[in-house]
């Protein structure tokens, strides 16, 4: 027999996710109020009272910290991904009997066009 406190809590996580799918990816916010709140009048609320405790430098700052973290996920899951792709992929390839070897030419290639077109979003203001 199942637990009554894992029913009631997968309901509840059931019932918040429907209401979150809903509200925030959905519904169009300019006829829901549910999506109007949540995507619009809350993280404005929230933002204006963040900005009134904090003050335009504080804010200011932390919005170019959040600018670089963001910089260094971005590449940190980048530079990862293409890492294991470039030791373990590429031998796999050059092993294999259905791929061509002109693919990994190919993969050097759109990696330089990722790092040029990260290098060019970074640098755009």
């Amino acid at each position: 027999m199942a637990d009554i406190g894992f029913i009631i809590g997968m309901t509840l996580y059931l019932v918040g996710f429907a209401f979150f799918a809903y509200s925030c990816i959905l519904a169009d916010p300019s006829t829901s109020a549910s999506a109007r709140f949540c995507t619009q009048t809350l993280p404005n609320h929230v933002g204006d009272k963040v900005a009134n405790m904090l003050g335009p430098r504080v804010l200011s700052a932390l919005r170019t910290v959040g600018d670089y973290a963001l910089v260094v996920v971005y590449l940190v899951v980048v530079l990862g991904c293409w890492s294991i792709v470039l030791t373990h992929g590429y031998e796999l390839v050059g092993n294999s009997q259905y791929v061509s070897n002109y693919h990994m030419y190919v993969g050097y290639v759109v990696f330089a066009a990722c790092m040029a077109s990260w290098r060019k979003a970074c640098t755009a203001r």
